[in-house]
């Protein structure tokens, strides 16, 4: 590449990208600095008919810029602050939190690595409402990065394209659902790439692809991590985890010609919060190849279609990014609360205008609450712990109803006749009953997770509204980046469901009612192949009442990727009763070395719980 050009001038070292950022001002040729990112710019440009470097766009921006971070990722900051004229100050990461919150109000990029954010621990934007974070893997990336963000006016005219997984409610309108309609993605230029679909920290899945994180054409081999760190199978040195695709069907994100991405995938914005190194950050892999900004969601999402014509709707309205993020978010916390959380990577001051939407769904009106306490215990079983079992249904869980109504034919048989409690013996008939229709239920449940990818509230969460959150310390990684969510089912009103969730370590667990069994269990299991590990939790008994109840344990999808099958045993409690529960999973030695999640699930009094274990198979 030519150093002379007019617009732009590529320099060779970071040291020289320093000393011209300190001397730059607007006019004079923009400095960026060289490397496979910039070679990847330059191939867009001449395919979109562009020969050489456009002009920086000088427009002035509202706003701050700040930084983190070494010299290199400081003169980019200056760089972007001084073609915008926005103020700069580059900063310690203790200092940081305090500047974002003196600035809260306005919009704030804040520019540096992905690796000077890890020491953070969550993700900076939950601080203020319009926060943009301008970040890269390396330090010639996010020199590129600031350069396009500045030109993306010269890139002309290109089309919009939406990505939906074949099962969504709105698939029909989307312009891809499988690998076969993604290959274009390549070679043609798009202005706004949407995605809503299923996914992790490191990539988006369709049935028949995967929209991966990582940087392949950077050659930059990946690290592989062989210790007790959480990793995703390519960081393990065994390729990607989903052995059931071809390599071609694996689409590195960085190869995408996409100048603004809306994800809608869990984890899709993971820095600072991120739990895999970033070098397979999904958001961030965009970043990697042409894409100036990418708004996606933040630890493990609560999904609505509302929220994709939100932002449609907000850029088509000529908004800034920021000012999207914030509308959407505003719109998420009605919604689905902190589980609907959005991020934004990408200066927020930037501007797009893609086609105009629909408005969005709101949330429903809250059900009250009702309290059916029971005068004995076969009133509390027919009047709580029955429709409890029912309302499961709506939960997608397969509850044996021929064998409730026998349970209440049995309640029938030890009130009749009574004015007092029944006799122990009758009662202790009923309890059998319950147990052994939660047994079922439980078995059943167990199954369903080793032989697909499972979660809690399957496909039932589009008829939950949202009725409380607030911010919780993280029981697992003991920082401030969790928070409990409850939930009302919109034709269920009595069906409520609580979560914690975490932004860096997601789902922690879930529940269909308040406090009755309580799990104390470690997050992570370190697994080696054919060595036997035996797996403990603690199960106490809140609820001040004898609990009849069933214990079990499975991995999700464990059936296809070679896992053990799960378990699941009786656990009776009485009132304040704590019991340690033991089990072992070995992991054969053909299981691709992965984090693999696991599901410890109890049901106790019709009262359904699960929580996570990540199975972190080492090679």
């Amino acid at each position: 590449m030519s150093s002379r050009e007019e617009s732009a001038i590529v320099v060779s070292t970071g040291d020289a990208l320093v000393s011209r950022s300190r001397s730059w001002a607007p006019g004079r040729p923009f400095p960026v600095l060289d490397g496979p990112g910039v070679e990847r710019y330059r191939s867009v440009l001449l395919r979109r008919g562009r020969p050489e470097w456009p002009a920086i766009d000088g427009s002035p921006r509202d706003g701050v810029v700040l930084s983190v971070g070494g010299e290199e990722s400081e003169a980019a900051a200056v760089l972007l602050a001084r073609a915008t004229d926005r103020p700069h100050a580059h900063l310690g990461l203790t200092e940081l939190a305090g500047a974002i919150g003196r600035h809260a109000d306005e919009p704030i990029a804040l520019v540096g690595l992905v690796d000077d954010f890890a020491a953070l621990g969550d993700w900076p934007g939950f601080l203020a409402p319009r926060l943009g974070v301008v970040t890269a893997r390396d330090a010639s990336s996010l020199s590129c990065l600031v350069y396009r963000t500045l030109t993306l006016h010269a890139l002309g005219q290109a089309r919009d394209f939406t990505i939906l997984h074949p099962e969504d409610e709105e698939a029909d309108s989307a312009d891809a659902v499988a690998w076969d309609e993604l290959v274009s993605l390549k070679d043609e230029p798009v202005r706004l790439l949407a995605m809503r679909t299923h996914g992790m920290e490191c990539g988006a899945n369709l049935p028949d692809a995967i929209l991966c994180g990582r940087s392949d054409y950077l050659g930059k081999p990946l690290p592989v991590l062989n210790g007790e760190h959480r990793a995703v199978s390519c960081l393990r040195g065994a390729g990607c985890y989903r052995k059931d695709l071809k390599d071609e069907q694996r689409l590195p994100v960085a190869d995408l010609d996409a100048s603004v991405v809306l994800a809608q995938s869990c984890m899709s914005v993971a820095v600072g919060n991120n739990v895999f190194p970033g070098d397979v950050g999904f958001g961030v892999g965009f970043m990697a190849g042409t894409a100036v900004a990418v708004i996606g969601t933040i630890g493990k999402h609560l999904d609505d279609a509302g929220f994709m014509h939100e932002m449609r709707a907000g850029l088509a309205a000529g908004g800034s990014l920021g000012h999207v993020l914030e509308q959407v978010n505003e719109q998420a916390m009605l919604v689905g609360g902190e589980m609907s959380r959005f991020g934004l990577l990408g200066d927020p001051t930037l501007v797009l205008i893609p086609d105009a939407a629909p408005e969005p769904r709101r949330r429903p009106a809250l059900p009250d609450e009702r309290d059916n306490r029971g005068l004995d215990e076969l009133a509390y079983l027919n009047a709580e712990v029955i429709p409890r079992l029912l309302r499961l249904r709506w939960l997608d869980v397969e509850v044996p109803e021929g064998r409730l109504a026998e349970l209440r034919s049995g309640i029938k048989a030890a009130a009749g006749g009574w004015r007092a409690a029944p006799p122990e013996t009758e009662l202790a008939a009923v309890a059998g009953q319950l147990a052994a229709v939660q047994a079922e239920v439980v078995t059943s449940l167990i199954q369903q997770i080793h032989s697909s990818w499972w979660h809690f509230t399957q496909t039932a969460l589009p008829a939950f509204g949202k009725v409380s959150d607030e911010p919780q310390r993280c029981p697992k990684c003991k920082l401030d980046s969790a928070f409990l969510a409850t939930f009302a089912h919109r034709i269920e009103p009595e069906l409520r469901i609580s979560t914690v969730q975490c932004r860096r370590c997601g789902d922690l667990w879930w529940s269909t009612s308040g406090a009755t069994a309580a799990v104390e269990a470690e997050h992570v299991a370190w697994l080696r192949p054919d060595r036997p590990c035996e797996l403990t939790a603690t199960v106490s008994n809140q609820a001040g009442r004898r609990l009849v109840g069933t214990v079990g344990f499975a991995i999700s999808a464990g059936k296809f990727l070679h896992l053990p099958e799960g378990w699941s045993a009786p656990c009776d409690l009485d009132p304040g009763e704590s019991r340690d529960i033991a089990w072992t999973v070995t992991a054969a030695s053909e299981v691709v070395p992965h984090e693999y999640e696991g599901w410890c699930v109890r049901l106790f009094d019709g009262v359904y719980s699960a929580s996570t274990m990540q199975m972190e198979v080492l090679p």
